[in-house]
């Protein structure tokens, strides 16, 4: 026995809402369906189709400062100030789509997952949780072991599709973020701090699936202001305007006791993210006025900044971000963040080496952050610092 129910629903909310399968009606807002089951139970199948139009940007043309060197002066090393063009992302629309069903079972990685995948069917070992009608996001589908996929590719989607759904339905809804077994503790943590219930499983969760189209990097940048301009648990207002976020492991910088003394001389705050909480990471990146920062993962919490909404007429009137850059893997994405919180950046590129530049421009290879000359660590000059903080007003 099958039953029809509508959900009014206004123009905004409408204009959406794509159409349904198999009905060609423009605008429907919603179908459930509501099914007797065997037991006399009642259950509530869902279909539901929305798009969010995500804001498109171009990216502030800025300056990269080298390292002093005879290529640019034989006599005299002297360091180049390279222009970073503008990058173009434009406008596009995202598809949200809701639907009762079933999650797929996370799919093995390597030979060894796959062969424990192997004496887990045989053993019938692999689980299926039934979450009923909660809503369910599968968040499986990215690495949450590295903090720049983890707060960009999961948690701003996520948060996102929440949004976007509590509004069609005209009421907030709780949303289940599905983790694998064994995922970190900083992931687990990192939902439930932004209101998330947390199912960890290799299996499959049956309930109100949420699943979206093919994103693309504009995505989870675009995004940016709508979803992270939130005070968290744990969020502290007490933490440094100026701060230093050197790295420990691979890609560290060479010199960094030299270049700490240098910024805690101009009132720079150093601070390991690897030694702090989620909240306190959060706190400092929230609150910051001027950062220099390793290039990594360390630059995604800074989407959490909201210095540049408080004058966002005022372009770059944001936090002034100076990203020290290893000359052997040089990643762009903290210009893009300095863009949507409405920040200006600057970069400091460290020192070539003969290795570096053998293996980047004169091999063809696959190029890992893990491996050598991409994972040494690199040495950064005063000089180019120290232009770079003028170049942002920070003489």
């Amino acid at each position: 026995m099958t039953l029809r129910q509508s959900h009014g629903l206004n123009l905004s909310q409408l204009n959406k809402i794509g159409s349904l399968q198999n009905i060609r009606l423009p605008f429907i807002s919603l179908e459930t369906r509501t099914n007797l089951t065997h037991q006399g139970e009642i259950a509530t199948e869902m279909k539901l189709k929305l798009y969010k139009t995500i804001p498109g940007f171009d990216t502030d043309e800025s300056l990269l400062f080298t390292y002093p060197s005879r290529v640019t002066d034989l006599y005299v090393p002297d360091l180049e100030k390279v222009i970073v063009p503008v990058e173009h992302y434009p406008e596009c629309k995202l598809g949200i789509n809701v639907y009762t069903g079933s999650t797929e079972i996370r799919k093995p990685l390597g030979f060894k997952g796959k062969l424990n995948r192997a004496f887990e069917k045989v053993a019938n070992k692999i689980e299926h949780i039934d979450a009923g009608e909660e809503f369910i996001f599968d968040a499986r589908f990215d690495t949450d072991n590295n903090v720049s996929h983890l707060i960009l590719n999961l948690i701003a989607p996520s948060i996102l599709a929440r949004n976007e759904i509590s509004e069609a339905l005209d009421k907030p809804i709780s949303l289940n973020v599905v983790l694998r077994k064994n995922t970190s503790n900083i992931s687990v943590k990192a939902f439930k701090l932004m209101g998330f219930e947390v199912i960890q499983t290799e299996g499959s969760v049956q309930g109100n699936i949420i699943k979206l189209d093919k994103r693309k990097d504009q995505t989870c940048y675009g995004t940016i202001p709508e979803v992270f301009n939130v005070d968290f648990d744990g969020y502290t207002r007490d933490t440094p305007e100026k701060v230093f976020i050197p790295r420990q492991g691979t890609r560290s910088i060479e010199n960094n006791a030299e270049i700490q003394s240098f910024l805690e001389t101009r009132g720079f705050k150093t601070f390991y993210f690897e030694e702090l909480t989620l909240e306190e990471e959060w706190s400092i990146a929230r609150n910051a006025k001027v950062v220099v920062a390793a290039n990594g993962a360390a630059w995604a919490h800074f989407a959490f900044n909201n210095l540049g909404y408080k004058n966002p007429g005022i372009p770059g009137s944001g936090v002034k971000m100076i990203d020290l850059v290893s000359p052997n893997f040089n990643i762009k994405y903290s210009q893009r963040i300095a863009k949507v919180i409405n920040g200006r950046r600057a970069a400091v590129r460290g020192q070539l080496t003969p290795k570096a530049l053998k293996e980047l421009d004169f091999k063809q290879r696959s190029y890992s952050p893990h491996l050598s000359p991409m994972s040494d660590p690199y040495k950064i000059h005063l000089k180019s610092l120290e232009e770079a903080l003028a170049y942002l007003g920070e003489r």
